[in-house]
């Protein structure tokens, strides 16, 4: 029972993390790295549809040198629902772009995609839709122009079975999710949290892209930046080399250059770098332009030696920073996790609260069960609701702990204030973590 914003299926997948690591969370590295694994893998099948080996494994190496360029990288985010979302996208331009590749000459474009066909692109969808809904601009961009199109050339019936196809496989996914919460009578908490909290508070979109916006590095603007224009291009060239009498392939590359457009402007986020890996689908066509210019001017050996040596720079540059310079996992325990343990050991059924915003994966470990605090955890907004139902809670003395994650601007004076509320509700300060990220912890020392 416990509340955050993402799609009901993200925890499918970290309970299958949780089969392998337990209480531990090390196994949704695991199963996210498979996935990260395939995303490129799938990348690679896609991009040779169209490119030899040599340039297939060149543009893939350039995608990544731009993805991890800075340990504030597009892709370092870890465990992120977007990163399933990704592989789901990127498997639904493989499907779409095959078979776009291999029937274009053998008949006509409005009977392109069969029934199966559009079935399995309709389960893509309705996964993604469970994940993160807004990425379902995807497929409204790009199966949704094949409609247009069938619909531009008044071949209504195939337009009719083609929807029903798609709408199918949505509904194959999403009937038996939302059957469970309704069973478990849940269903009206699944459309609060997942569609009226994100329709609110989602920071998506918005019609601008975010060059300015905080929490993102320099060098990543740099790198999607550049990844954009290289796509831009790659569109353009492409069109240049189009056949003039082939209309109906340049009617494709416009509906795929304004999908493009749409979709980045409906679902590109307001803070996060790791949501820009959302666009790796069509960044990848614009690698493909540079591995195409240097294999036109040096030979295969020596290309793959200019951009193999990048790669490595880049790749070691990052695990140095992510393990020497600003290590993502401390090498030793702060005296503040010391005492944290040794309290959970003594109390192990003591109950957690997470005060006003989020805490660290050392404190979801804590707990010997699940947290039964429904807002213990604080998405991008909503939080008036949140601190309204957390104090309610605090009022009734239901947490034995209750961690506060102490923002930059939040002075002494304000902590104190904090501690003398908390008192009258019989908790006291236990320990504070003089860190750069100071967690401020608090137990029930006395019974309401």
């Amino acid at each position: 029972d416990l509340f955050d914003h993402k799609g009901p299926l993200t925890y499918l997948i970290y309970s299958l993390g949780l089969l392998i690591s337990g209480q531990g969370t090390w196994g949704i590295w695991i199963i996210f790295s498979l996935i990260d694994a395939s995303i490129f893998y799938v990348l690679y099948k896609t991009v040779r549809l169209f490119y030899d080996p040599d340039r297939s494994f060149i543009s893939i190496q350039i995608l990544l040198c731009l993805l991890f360029a800075q340990k504030d990288c597009i892709f370092t985010s870890g465990t992120k629902p977007e990163h399933l979302v990704v592989l789901l996208l990127v498997i639904s331009e493989y499907l779409f772009v095959k078979r776009l590749k291999e029937e274009h000459k053998k008949q006509d474009l409005v009977r392109l995609f069969s029934n199966k066909e559009l079935l399995i692109q309709g389960l893509l969808c309705g996964a993604v839709f469970m994940l993160k809904l807004n990425f379902c601009i995807f497929y409204l961009c790009f199966i949704g122009m094949y409609f247009v199109y069938q619909l531009y050339h008044k071949k209504f019936v195939f337009f009719f079975k083609s929807a029903c196809a798609f709408l199918a496989g949505i509904l194959i996914i999403c009937i038996p999710i939302l059957s469970f919460y309704a069973f478990h009578d849940a269903l009206d908490d699944l459309i609060n949290v997942y569609f009226l909290f994100n329709s609110k508070y989602a920071k998506a979109g918005g019609y601008s892209l975010m060059y300015s916006r905080r929490w993102i590095s320099i060098e990543v603007k740099i790198a999607f930046t550049l990844l954009l224009v290289l796509t831009i291009v790659s569109f353009i060239c492409k069109w240049v080399k189009t056949k003039t009498g082939d209309s109906e392939r340049k009617q494709l590359l416009v509906y795929g250059l304004l999908g493009i457009a749409i979709y980045l402007f409906l679902t590109l986020p307001l803070f996060y770098a790791y949501a820009l890996n959302t666009f790796i689908p069509f960044g990848i066509w614009g690698t493909c332009l540079i591995a195409d210019y240097l294999l036109n001017i040096f030979s295969a050996k020596k290309a793959h030696l200019i951009i193999s040596s990048v790669f490595v720079f880049v790749i070691l540059n990052f695990f140095i920073q992510q393990i020497v310079v600003s290590p993502a996992i401390p090498k030793h325990k702060t005296d503040m996790e010391v005492k944290m343990e040794e309290y959970a050991r003594i109390h192990p059924d003591s109950t957690y609260m997470y005060f006003a915003d989020h805490c660290g994966l050392f404190f979801y470990d804590l707990p010997s069960g699940i947290p039964n605090f429904r807002y213990f955890y604080a998405p991008n907004g909503g939080k008036e609701a949140i601190i309204e139902e957390q104090a309610s809670s605090i009022h009734d003395g239901d947490p034995d702990v209750i961690v506060f994650f102490r923002i930059d601007s939040m002075d002494e004076e304000f902590m104190e204030s904090i501690a003398d509320s908390l008192y009258k509700y019989g908790y006291s300060l236990y320990v504070k973590d003089p860190s750069d990220y100071e967690y401020y912890v608090f137990i029930r020392t006395t019974n309401m």
